[in-house]
């Protein structure tokens, strides 16, 4: 039996600037614990998560946004 494709989903989010989206992506940095790939594109913060699971992205996902909610909290 082979395993199982990881489920992925990519979170786009559009900043005020770049300054922004770098500040944000630092953020998410000090928690990263290797669940979830985060770039800068312009003004726009680019977050990749992939788990074996749907469930396992969500969760993934709502750290991030916690994390982003914390940072900046009038996102």
């Amino acid at each position: 039996m082979t395993a199982a494709a990881p489920t992925r989903a990519v979170l786009r989010l559009k900043c005020r600037d770049s300054g922004e989206a770098e500040r944000l992506r630092r953020s998410l940095a000090a928690d990263d614990a290797g669940h979830a790939h985060v770039r800068v594109e312009g003004v726009v913060l680019v977050i990749e998560a992939e788990a074996t699971s749907a469930l396992g992205v969500l969760r993934t996902l709502d750290d991030a946004l916690g994390c982003l909610r914390a940072a900046e909290p009038d996102l």
